[in-house]
This record gives structure tokens, C-alpha cells and sequence, in this order.
């Protein structure tokens, strides 16, 4: 059975090991909407695990909208309620006292807070390159401004919020940290503890700890006067872009006009008590807001935009990877081209202009995309409006039932440069059968330069296909 231990730095206890190596914490209110964003964000850059802490008045939304991370074999988050308002303070910790010897480090992130680690974006390898050096690592904020949304836009916070206040002007002396587990004795927290807990540690906490920011400078002068001494050390603009270009914490607080009422609809207890401060920005007559909101809009940053659109890239080529037919990557020259066919019949759609058209359409709909009349070498043909070289064509046959199906088995495909020479590159001597939209299209690879494509039956039939494709 395992207990919890008051460890001292640097020691690793034989009665628990920590089962994670970096955690983030938070303590959300009103965050429902973004929240799998920034679980999936911290996911991304290496965090092995999350607690999250919901202070909405109920907690099923929130829940109910990330039980995939909190339930299974091997849950990314713990869950827990806290029911009265601001109370941030306790969640911290609940965790200290309950979940602290789980994980080796762990940080306190806002919702709205999302860390930036330059360039490689892992804190893995970020860590890898302090830890033996410190038991605390500091990083600083940089605001983001609410760009011109009235109100908060559905979707993405990292790929449509890319700019933020000016780095040669101001940075923010307030400080997240990364703290090593086993260098916080609850013992010198006292109780209540401070408030400020998610940002920086009791002087007798901290005075147990190797502490440096992210550039690897002692945090004492930094913190001796907070924030006054903060603010000193900002003042060079040399270290706050060193700053800058390490890690930093993004930090999106206002993400519409509307944000500045919705801190104060939020609460004002506990944690929050001083958010009206926000409310009377947004409602002076002066034009405060408005130069807040342009300070805050100041610089585009695309850092965290950029990466984002990478992971969603990876994912996306992961999600296709799972396609029962692979896509060709290149562009299909059939959509556009000019087709017509042989003949038409009572089932064709127009001319043998317009029916041709069908089997360009982009749309896989497993039935007719034209339909030719029962003849001697029925055709479908299309002109790509100039020589390309062409690689794949890609045949979806019609799967109405099989005995129409089995029509287009003996299929031959030719190419032309000038339309009046042909040069046959595929023959289904054997009329081996081929579907389409079922997942088993006829797939003819070539290396080939051509303007004219012609599809066509070795034999008297009806002739109809579903779609055609050309690369």
C-alpha cells in the first residue's frame, strides 16, 4: 500500500516512486469550451499527465466533455470538483497533500495559459537540459490581445489569437513555475497558504530550492522585492527577448471585447475577487479599452499558430492514413477537363457532353456517372487542356448489382498526345473485376506524357462508370 512521504531534495524514495515525470495543474472556471484544446496542447509537448481542478458550480459539462482523458486503463487527467467559488488557494493544495508524490515535477497553468518552449516545443527536452541544475524554473508571461472578436469565437485559441502586446515595451514580472516535487515540505506552507501559490513559493519554501528562470539565472534578486525587483530586471529589453526566445508562457486572457464583462460574470469570490477591475475597463467612456485592447494587439506572433497547424497537419495525415483507399496527393487533372462520350442512352443525363461530365464530378456516389447506349466499343473520353505527365488513374466502376458491374471488365485505356494517335496503357485481358466506391477501385499506375485520356469496352455493351480520376 502506498503512503505519502515528506521528501527532501534530490532524494528519491524507495516507499513511493512518482509514477509520472511532468505534470500540469489547473483550476478552471468557465473554461468548458477550450479545454480539450489545452489538454490535447499540454499532451503534445510532452506533459505525461494532468489535474484538473473544475471550480464551475457543476462539474458534468466539463467532465462530460473530456471523459475520454479521465477514464481508461491509462487516464492523462484526474479530475476534481471544487464547488465554492475562487477558492484556488485549496485546490493547490488538495494537490499537494493528495497527488504531489505522484510526479516527479509539476506546474501550476491557467486555462487561458498555454508554454511556449523555443524552439523545439518539448518539455522533455527542455527539462533534460536544467533539471540536475534546479529545483524550481521560472517562466514568464507575454499577453495576447482579443484581436477585433466582439465576442469569443468557436474553435481554435492557438491558430486564431496571434498577437500580442510588444516585447520591447513591457513584460509581465508575474511568473509561473515548475517546481521539483520532492523540494516542497508542506510542513513550511502554513495555513491558510498564501494565495499566490500558483505563481511563486513562501520565502521559507523557496529558500530550500535551486531556483533559476529559463535562461539560468538565480530568481533571488528577481523575487527579493516582488514585483518591484521583477520589474528591474525586465527593464533590460536584451533579457526580456532572451526571455522571450527560451520559453514563456502565452497567455490568452482575453479572447473577444466581450471577455472584460465576462471575467466579472465568472465571480468575484475568493481567487477572483479582483476581476471588476476588468468590468470597469470595458465600461469607461474615456477610450481605455480601446487602448488596452490595441496594446495587447500590438505584434502578430504565430509561434504557437504555426505549431498548432503542424500537429493538426499530423493528425490529419494520420486520420487519411486510415482511409480504406489511399489519396493520391496530387491533384486530380479530371476535374475540369473537357470529357465527352461515344453515344447516350435513356439513363444518360444530356449529351454526350453533359452525361460525360458525371464521371468528373469529385462526388463517389457508387451508382452511373454517365451512361453510353448499348453499342460496338462504347468510349468515354476527356482532354486535359494541355500535355501533363501523368502517374495514376484511378477507375470507380458502377455498383449497382453485380451483373451491371461485371460491364466495364473489359476495359481498355489509352492516352494521346494529339488526340488521333493512341498509346493503350492498360488491358483487362482477364476482365478481372473492380469495383469503386466500395473500396476496391481499379488503380492503374503509368509514367506517361498525355493531353487526351480514353476509356473503352473491347466488346458490344452498355458502358457507364461511376468516376474517373486522373493524376
Amino acid at each position: 500500500m502506498n503512503r505519502k512521504v515528506i521528501m527532501e531534495p534530490n532524494v528519491v524514495s524507495e516507499i513511493q516512486r512518482p509514477k509520472y515525470q511532468h505534470v500540469v495543474l489547473n483550476s478552471s472556471r468557465w473554461e468548458t469550451e477550450t479545454v480539450v484544446e489545452w489538454l490535447l496542447y499540454y499532451k503534445s509537448i510532452g506533459f505525461d499527465h494532468c489535474y484538473i481542478y473544475c471550480n464551475d458550480d457543476d462539474p458534468y459539462e466539463m467532465y462530460s466533455r473530456i471523459i475520454s482523458f479521465i477514464e481508461g486503463d491509462e487516464p492523462f487527467v484526474t479530475f476534481h470538483h471544487l464547488p465554492y467559488q475562487g477558492q484556488q488557494d485549496s485546490c493547490w493544495m488538495h494537490f499537494l497533500s493528495n497527488h504531489k508524490h505522484e510526479c516527479e515535477w509539476f506546474m501550476f497553468v491557467d486555462g487561458d495559459e498555454f508554454l511556449a518552449l523555443k524552439p523545439t516545443n518539448s518539455i522533455k527536452t527542455f527539462m533534460a537540459e536544467r533539471e540536475d541544475k534546479a529545483d524550481c524554473i521560472f517562466f514568464n508571461w507575454i499577453w495576447f490581445g482579443p484581436q477585433d472578436f466582439l465576442e469569443r469565437p468557436a474553435g481554435s485559441t492557438l491558430t486564431q489569437f496571434i498577437r500580442r502586446e510588444n516585447l520591447l515595451e513591457r513584460m509581465d514580472p508575474c511568473v509561473k513555475t515548475m517546481t521539483r516535487s520532492s523540494c516542497v515540505d508542506l510542513r513550511f506552507l502554513g495555513y491558510p497558504p498564501d494565495p499566490m501559490l500558483n505563481h511563486r513559493w513562501p520565502a521559507p519554501v523557496q529558500a530550500r530550492m535551486r531556483s533559476m528562470n529559463v535562461l539560468g539565472e538565480p530568481m533571488d534578486e528577481y523575487l527579493s522585492e516582488f514585483p518591484k525587483s521583477g520589474e528591474r530586471y525586465l527593464s533590460d529589453t536584451n533579457k526580456r527577448q532572451a526571455i522571450f526566445d527560451t520559453a514563456i508562457t502565452y497567455h490568452y486572457l482575453f479572447r473577444s471585447r466581450e471577455d472584460f464583462i465576462r471575467r466579472v460574470r465568472r465571480g468575484t469570490l475568493g481567487a477572483y475577487y479582483f476581476q471588476p477591475m476588468w468590468g470597469n475597463v470595458a465600461t469607461s467612456t474615456d477610450g481605455t479599452l480601446d487602448k488596452f485592447i490595441s496594446i495587447l494587439n500590438h505584434t502578430e506572433d504565430r509561434f504557437l499558430a504555426d505549431y498548432w497547424n503542424g500537429q493538426e497537419n499530423i493528425v490529419r495525415r494520420r486520420a487519411r492514413a486510415t482511409t480504406i483507399v489511399q489519396p493520391n496527393e496530387k491533384p486530380n487533372l479530371a476535374l475540369g477537363s473537357t470529357p465527352h462520350q461515344s453515344s447516350t442512352s435513356p439513363w444518360s443525363k444530356g449529351d454526350i457532353y453533359e452525361d460525360a461530365k458525371g464521371a468528373i464530378s469529385g462526388v463517389h456516389t457508387g451508382s452511373d456517372g454517365f451512361h453510353t447506349n448499348l453499342e460496338d466499343n462504347p468510349y468515354w473520353q476527356t482532354d486535359l487542356g494541355h500535355i501533363c505527365e501523368l502517374t495514376e488513374i484511378r477507375v470507380f466502376n458502377s455498383l449497382k448489382n453485380r451483373a451491371f458491374a461485371g460491364r466495364a471488365y473489359p476495359l481498355k485505356v489509352e492516352v494521346s498526345q494529339d488526340g488521333a494517335s493512341w498509346k493503350t496503357i492498360f488491358i483487362n485481358s482477364t476482365h478481372a473485376p473492380f469495383g469503386g466506391a466500395d473500396g476496391h477501385p481499379l488503380i492503374i499506375r503509368l509514367k506517361s506524357e498525355a493531353q487526351y485520356v480514353k476509356l473503352s469496352l473491347m466488346n458490344r455493351d452498355f458502358f457507364h462508370l461511376d468516376e474517373i480520376e486522373i493524376y
